[in-house]
Parts: structure tokens; sequence; C-alpha cells
């Protein structure tokens, strides 16, 4: 058992947007929930679900936007991660024996 009265948190968290400090609700009515013993698993939970999507939602979305301008998402909705990673990455290694044996060599 913690002691969380002298902490004074809520489900609320203060955050700075180029010098404007916004306040966002981890659930409805946050910053008018205090956390108590009985609800700080909970606000842990949406804490660190927040805290780890922050910044980066709308990067996703544009990166996912000008993504599907190049691949439309029905094109590899069928692929899991690992075959997409190998389809947009290639094979992790480098065989420079194959790269010498296919490479045509001008000029030197």
């Amino acid at each position: 058992e913690d002691d969380l009265e002298g902490l004074d948190l809520c489900f609320a968290q203060e955050f700075e947007v180029l010098g404007e400090v916004k306040i966002h609700e981890l659930k409805e009515g946050g910053k008018d929930i205090l956390v108590t013993e009985e609800n700080k698993k909970e606000y842990v939970n949406r804490m660190v679900s927040w805290r780890f999507t922050r910044g980066v939602e709308e990067q996703f979305k544009s990166f996912l936007k000008g993504f599907e301008e190049i691949v439309p998402l029905q094109w590899i909705q069928d692929f899991d991660e690992w075959e997409l990673e190998l389809i947009l990455m290639g094979i992790p290694s480098i065989d420079i024996q194959d790269w010498q044996s296919h490479t045509i060599y001008r000029n030197f």
C-alpha cells in the first residue's frame, strides 16, 4: 500500500506543445478524478498507454497517408508484420559475393 494522498495525482496530465501547456484527460472527467489506492492500477495503465502513443499518432497518420498513396493498404493487408518488413526492407544481411557476381563495372 502506497501513500498517494500527498501526490495530488488525477487522471489528467499536463504537457507542452510549442510553448503552450495543454491538459490531456486520461479518461472522461479525468481532471476531477483523484488517483486512489483503488484506481491506481488503472491510472498507471492509462498513463503508460498515453505516454507511449503521445507524439507519434499524428506522425503515424501522416506516414500512413503517404504510404497509402504509393501502396494501397488492400494490397498489403494479407501480410503479417514480418512479411511486410521483408517486402519493405529486404533481406537484412548483405551478400557481397552476390553483389559482385551481379554487378557490371563500366569505365574502370
